[in-house]
């Protein structure tokens, strides 16, 4: 049988002003805040003699459809969106997890304003690390494999969509 957790409910939300980083195309700069969004939780699972995990398509394929959902769904008139939005259609996302034979499957979300690009990874990675439900699926030793996508829309907000597994079963 298989098991999946929704391990999310804090969503940071800080007023700042975008910055431009210049000259990369928003797809390469939202690949690139991507990867280092997965080098900050591996430098967290580092200190705390955790293993690493390692980049998986597959769930980054999924996350990337639920960047899409909250780049049309969650407007910046609206303070914070709820956590029921944050994870919506997370049901859809396990259950086509299960037929892709993940096993276990755990997601973090943040939704947030960005003053300087930069600092997303270490916003994000702050602010998985304060909220009890992402902390436990950033930290969870059995976790093997991650897919993250980040969004960056041009209003100022960013997204970050994290899912965790075990791995693949047969």
């Amino acid at each position: 049988m298989k098991r999946f957790f929704l391990q999310a409910s804090l969503l940071m939300v800080g007023v700042f002003t975008l910055s431009s980083c210049g000259g990369t195309s928003p797809r390469a700069e939202e690949n690139a805040m991507s990867s280092r969004v997965l080098q900050a939780v591996n430098q967290e699972r580092v200190k705390r003699g955790l293993g690493t995990v390692v980049p998986d398509a597959g769930l980054r394929r999924l996350a990337i459809g639920h960047g899409n959902f909250l780049m049309r769904n969650v407007h910046p008139s609206k303070r914070k969106p709820t956590r029921e939005m944050a994870h919506a259609n997370f049901k859809q996302r396990a259950s086509q997890a299960t037929k892709e034979k993940y096993q276990v499957l755990s997601e973090v979300v943040m939704v947030g304003y960005a003053g300087d690009l930069s600092a997303v990874p270490q916003r994000t990675i702050t602010g998985w690390l304060n909220s009890p439900a992402h902390r436990k699926a950033i930290l969870n030793k059995d976790r093997k494999i991650m897919g993250v996508e980040t969004r960056l829309p041009a209003d100022g907000r960013y997204f970050v969509v994290g899912l965790l597994s075990n791995g693949r079963g047969r």
